[in-house]
């Protein structure tokens, strides 16, 4: 099995095509916070950005700060995307 690894626009348009069916009308963004891991790109990334536009709360979690620039970036245009830092191997970031 080949799971491509989609980058991008590419990766933006799938976010944006999975994720427009379940928020159409079943969420409200002033009610709700949502987490997401694996923001510091691709579909993570993506999705953290589309939920934010739409005005979600959104806790973006990455690995670190050497790898989320895109995110540091979003995060400051979008009040509402919030990015930590959170490397899931330590018990440390765990905890915390």
């Amino acid at each position: 099995i080949t799971i491509p690894l989609l980058t991008g626009q590419a990766a933006y348009r799938t976010a944006r095509q999975m994720l427009r069916p379940l928020l159409k009308d079943n969420v409200d963004p002033s009610t709700q916070a949502i987490i997401i891991t694996g923001c510091d790109s691709g579909f993570g990334l993506s999705t953290a950005l589309q939920l934010a536009a739409i005005g979600h709360t959104v806790f973006a979690l990455c690995y670190s700060d050497e790898t989320s620039h895109d995110l540091l970036a979003a995060s400051k245009t979008h009040d509402k995307l919030v990015r930590i830092i959170c490397d899931v191997t330590k018990d440390s970031h765990v905890d915390a």
